[in-house]
């Protein structure tokens, strides 16, 4: 038999699963944040939430104070006001964000990749993930 308060505990946890399948951040080295503002659009911002890396971040990984990831170009309309002026979306490819001297590297092949990466003391091709709001860095 369903009482009341087992249906309003049935209906609560809905609510919080539900709010649970939306936007989240992820806090990473340095001040950066990697954000999912909508299904198809994760992006990653400095610590004075300018947005460093555009839509969308499909894999990624930290490497101490780099993170590195790569970057594909969603299908959405283009944006008649860019946040970054000119520079609307980030140049499919790779990525390597050095957290402490704020420098970004962004639309590499992968060959480049790996070899600035190696300049950068990782010696090993980092495992690459989706983003999840499970990850947690720092």
């Amino acid at each position: 038999m369903w009482t009341r308060t087992t249906i309003r505990s049935a209906v609560v946890g809905l609510c919080m699963l539900a709010a649970g399948c939306g936007d989240y951040t992820i806090d990473l080295p340095g001040g950066y944040s990697l954000v999912r503002v909508s299904s198809e659009e994760v992006l990653i911002s400095d610590p004075t939430h300018v947005v460093v890396i555009m839509p969308t971040v499909d894999l990624y990984n930290v490497q101490g104070h780099l993170v590195v990831g790569h970057v594909s170009v969603p299908n959405l309309p283009p944006d008649p006001n860019p946040p970054r002026g000119e520079k609307a979306k980030t140049r499919p490819g790779y990525f390597v964000i050095n957290t402490q001297t704020r420098e970004v590297k962004d639309g590499l092949e992968k060959r480049t990749w790996l070899e600035l990466l190696q300049t950068l003391g990782v010696k090993a091709q980092p495992d690459l993930k989706r983003p999840s709001r499970f990850d947690r860095y720092f």
